[in-house]
């Protein structure tokens, strides 16, 4: 039950891949206790005869005590073979997982072929936001150590506002301006953004931390895994700048929108502390992009939390996330980018099986 931490990024509600994961328990083996030789065996009596030979006085042991065996005497037990039984890491276990992200703060600037915007909203703000859909849902499969994540994620989120933008150059020299221009305008943005984590963890360390650990009580557990992988990014934004006025020139109604898919690496490690049966904590972090497919090509996200199991199959997971989302390529009236940061609450409900 420890924790799996879970990514999503998006460009004004982004979350991108840390959770809690189920973990053995494992307990403390016995110390060895020295014995004293003792017959132990049953001895059974027959009324059948019984011929001692020369073969069965030589099966004598030094105490004298012959190893012959009545013939209705049952066959000794055998001890159960371990490795026919199974257990929970012995066979694969899965969890699904819907998350959703609540923003308390969010900086984003847009870039759309050279224009540019800018977008400030608090935890007040984000619901009055004319357009937003959010979905998200997080898949993990795990065996023994090994663990397999898919976490997929998208975002449609829009604003009609007065808002300062950017006109590049390249579009005002055809109204003979030659320079980037800072306009006050009626502005319409629509930002779109899909996630789809695909990525692997290995649990390196899971290990007892208490000093007393016994079978019944082996808390608290320490758990890390390391995770690498994939991300798959598609990013498509649209600004609508209403007619302007720009030096007494009249600059008319545009409407422009560009989109760009990219696949990056991503690496990050998630650690949980299991505190007893139903609580745990988590940190997790992870690092995507390394400037990969753009001029400017990175996202980074830490989540730090905790898990509540309300029974056997079912937990509720609560976290601090914080992510940082800068996407810059092109140049002038091709220029797409994304400047993004937030932080907010990550609450996901995950299901096992």
């Amino acid at each position: 039950m420890l924790a799996r931490w879970l990514s999503f990024s998006s460009t004004a509600s982004i979350s991108i891949a840390i959770a809690c994961s189920s973990c053995s328990v494992w307990a403390g083996e016995p110390s060895p206790i020295t014995s004293i030789p003792i017959l132990t065996e049953a001895i059974y009596l027959s009324s059948e005869p019984v011929t001692l030979t020369q073969s069965a006085l030589d099966n004598t042991t030094p105490n004298g005590i012959s190893e012959v065996q009545s013939p209705s005497q049952p066959p000794p037990a055998t001890e159960p073979n371990a490795n026919t039984s199974t257990t929970p890491e012995n066979r694969w276990q899965f969890s699904v997982e819907p998350y959703l992200f609540v923003p308390f703060d969010v900086d984003a600037d847009i870039t759309v072929r050279g224009r540019s915007a800018s977008i400030e909203a608090g935890f007040s703000d984000i619901f009055h936001l004319d357009r937003i859909f959010a979905a998200s849902l997080r898949l993990e499969a795990r065996k023994n150590r090994l663990g397999f994540i898919i976490d997929g994620s998208y975002l449609s989120i829009g604003r009609d506002s007065n808002l300062d933008v950017t006109l590049p150059a390249e579009f005002l020299q055809r109204y003979g301006i030659n320079t980037d221009v800072n306009v006050n305008a009626d502005v319409s943005v629509d930002a779109r953004q899909g996630v789809l984590d695909l990525a692997a963890f290995y649990r390196v360390v899971d290990t007892s931390l208490g000093k007393n650990n016994t079978e019944a009580n082996t808390f608290p557990r320490l758990v890390v895994e390391p995770i690498l992988g994939l991300r798959m990014n598609w990013l498509g934004q649209d600004i609508d700048i209403s007619a302007t006025r720009v030096g007494g020139i009249d600059i008319p109604d545009r409407d422009v929108e560009l989109s760009a898919f990219f696949v990056e690496p991503m690496i990050g490690s998630r650690i949980g502390l299991e505190l007893s049966e139903r609580w745990a904590v988590g940190i997790r972090g992870d690092v995507s992009g390394f400037d990969i497919n753009a001029d400017r090509n990175i996202t980074w996200n830490l989540f730090v939390g905790s898990q509540y199991r309300l029974s056997r199959t079912t937990a509720l997971q609560l976290a601090y996330k914080l992510t940082k989302f800068d996407y810059q390529d092109g140049e002038g009236a091709d220029r797409l980018g994304l400047d993004f940061q937030q932080q907010g609450l990550w609450l996901g409900l995950l299901f096992r099986f």
